[in-house]
């Protein structure tokens, strides 16, 4: 309406209060009517979610999207009353998990490496955009003002998630979508900033600097709350043995981060992307697979969820928005007029900031390569210096001076030289060019964040339900007109595509991976058990560090073909210690491999697979010999130098 009231919000009745409990205020009667139409109105909820998630993989129309139009539909058809959602439950409810589970699937090294482009597109455009629509929308809706004007600026400022989905699935360039997701985790938090600092300039007057200083407290506070509740959670995970147990301490994680942030007067918002990077760089190292692999499969399905709910809850509000502005000052049209303006201007400035970013980019990209010759010389230095001390530290002169070279020391220097060709080769392969500048350009859509942000304007604020509807138009157009033609533009403009995981890089981790298990020595019990059927040591290695899921079963198969009888308690015995030292091959691997991930010399997607694998081999191994690593080895690293008939003998 006019005056700023809500559109009237629909509520369940409240189950009926028992007689004996009356005076106590406890309810412990129930409407069964009620709560049907409740679990029918979930039921078919999560069957349109499902289905628009399908229907998204044949027609390229992301879930999202195609509930939004739903929504539409529904929030029409004349039995429906009118629904609001309280934004703070947008805000605080659904944006934290749905920021956090992003943020832990995110590379942190290509985050470091995109650090620039994603802090210009997430702050300073939300700015610049929040400054110029205000100035728009201050001239073209009358009696606002130029705070109020900016508010919705930066309202209509940040953009959602749904187009970093669309253009993953065209198979475009891993730095391009994590651009695109990195502005997406951090310009809520920017524009939530600037839109309540202009909306206190309404009431008091704020300079320039003060803004500033409150970004800066809120981005200060939320760092550092949201690293320590991710090494928090983190470290209470991994004290944690219930696969479920640690599900439900995921799920908290982004509220672990979110309320003390948003308590100090810090962003909930980018303490839970914190949180959920802090997380993801350090759970393959500290948490087990089958805890990893669990919460992963949770978040996608919380993700798809709480996203196309947020989407078709925005869709079924639209109506009773429509309904308030009709009895308002301002009529629909102008509404319509002054989003399709407001828009344009998102996608012009947008541009505008998109140009400079993508020609520094390639200058960047020139002075890189001409740091590669001297980077070249010092990693072939680098090896030899790593040869030189790799039986214990070595003393050199140079320019008069002695210096004490250490294996850490050189393995650091040569770490260092990798990360930075990496770097190069990164930069080199996904460059940014006026073909990706074009699909940054289309992918800045407005979403879900803008409608729950413009119902947080104040009732006072001139023309609320207005603004509220001017946000809800360009949002939906931004989503329709955008969402829809992302993936034809891809297609016509042709961006660099994401490079196939080469067969030289798996040889690499490969060979990694063997030089890993061969370090790891093979338990002296064990290899006395089959020493003592005639067993080659040199086959034996072989064939123990081959396949670890196949690995009990193999050692046990050839003791069987050598003509060895063997007894059941025997069987296991060999087995478990079979499965433990497998275990412990798969653990040293994971950890090399995880030495040189901040070198940046493999990529994260090479990474994460071979990661998938070893965690699909812990996983069946652990499922296998559950039972028997159970019954009490006491040392299987313990000597051997018993009878081999009590090598053999069965555990007690």
């Amino acid at each position: 309406m006019g005056d700023g009231s809500h559109p009237p919000t629909v509520t369940l009745p409240r189950p009926p209060v028992g007689p004996a409990d009356a005076d106590n205020g406890v309810a412990i009667g129930c409407d069964n009517e009620p709560v049907s139409v409740a679990i029918l109105i979930f039921v078919v909820a999560m069957l349109l979610i499902a289905a628009s998630d399908r229907l998204a993989e044949h027609t390229g129309v992301v879930a999202p999207v195609a509930l939004l139009a739903l929504g539409i539909i529904v929030g029409f058809t004349p039995w429906v009353p009118d629904i609001s959602v309280d934004p703070q439950m947008i805000v605080a409810v659904i944006l934290p998990p749905l920021l956090y589970a992003t943020a832990t699937s995110m590379p942190t090294m290509d985050f470091r490496r995109n650090l620039t482009p994603i802090a210009v597109l997430s702050v300073l455009l939300v700015a610049v955009s929040a400054v110029v629509l205000g100035f728009i929308f201050e001239k073209m809706v009358p009696g606002i003002g130029l705070a109020v004007g900016i508010a919705l600026g930066a309202v209509a400022s940040p953009t959602d998630a749904v187009a970093t989905s669309i253009v993953r699935r065209q198979g475009v360039s891993n730095r391009l979508v994590t651009v695109l997701e990195g502005e997406g985790l951090i310009n809520d938090a920017s524009a939530l900033v600037i839109m309540s600092s202009a909306l206190a300039a309404v009431a008091a007057h704020v300079t320039a600097g003060e803004v500033i200083g409150h970004f800066a407290q809120e981005v200060i506070v939320a760092l550092l709350i949201g690293w320590l509740a991710g090494e928090v959670m983190v470290w209470v995970r991994a004290r944690v043995g219930s696969v479920t147990a640690d599900t439900v301490l995921s799920l908290v994680t982004p509220f672990v981060a979110y309320l003390p942030a948003n308590a100090l007067h810090g962003s909930g918002l980018v303490a839970a992307v914190i949180a959920g990077l802090v997380v993801g760089r350090e759970a393959p190292e500290r948490l087990h697979s089958s805890h990893r692999v669990a919460a992963g499969q949770m978040w996608a399905t919380l993700q798809l969820v709480l996203e196309s709910t947020v989407f078709g809850l925005m869709g079924i509000q639209l109506p009773g928005i429509l309904h308030d502005v009709a009895r308002g000052e301002l009529h629909f049209k102008l509404a319509a007029i002054v989003a399709g303006v407001g828009l344009v201007a998102t996608i012009v400035v947008r541009a505008v900031m998109v140009v400079p970013l993508v020609l520094g980019s390639s200058r960047r990209n020139n002075r890189r390569e001409q740091k590669r010759p001297r980077l070249e010389m010092m990693n072939e230095m680098a090896g030899k210096m790593t040869e030189k001390v790799k039986d214990g530290p070595t003393t050199v002169s140079r320019g008069g001076r002695s210096m004490t070279i250490t294996p850490e020391r050189a393995s650091t220097f040569r770490h260092r030289v990798w990360r930075a060709l990496a770097d190069i080769d990164y930069f080199t392969e996904q460059s940014f060019g006026p073909r990706e500048g074009a699909v940054i350009v289309w992918s800045g859509m407005r979403g879900a964040v803008t409608l729950a942000a413009a119902q947080m304007l104040p009732e006072s604020t001139p023309h609320r339900s207005f603004l509220i509807l001017v946000a809800a138009l360009l949002a939906s157009a931004s989503l329709a007109i955008q969402g829809s033609t992302l993936s034809l533009l891809v297609r016509l403009v042709k961006p660099t595509k994401t490079r196939p995981v080469t067969r030289a890089e798996l040889r690499d981790i490969y060979g990694r991976m063997r030089e890993a298990a061969q370090d790891v020595p093979v338990p002296p019990k064990l290899m006395a058990m089959l020493n003592a059927q005639g067993e080659d040591d040199s086959e034996v290695t072989g064939d123990i560090r081959g396949p670890a899921v196949s690995l009990a079963w193999n050692l046990t198969s050839r003791m069987r073909e050598s003509g060895v009888t063997l007894t059941q308690a025997q069987r296991n015995q060999v087995s478990a210690l079979s499965f433990r030292y497998a275990l412990d091959v798969i653990a040293a691997q994971r950890n090399a491999l995880l030495a040189v991930r901040d070198t940046g010399k493999f990529r994260p997607q090479a990474l994460d697979s071979v990661f998938a694998t070893l965690d699909a081999d812990e996983m069946a191994l652990e499922l296998h010999a559950g039972p028997l690593l159970t019954q009490g080895i006491e040392d299987p690293n313990a000597p051997a130098d018993q009878d081999p008939d009590d090598r053999l003998a069965p555990l007690e």
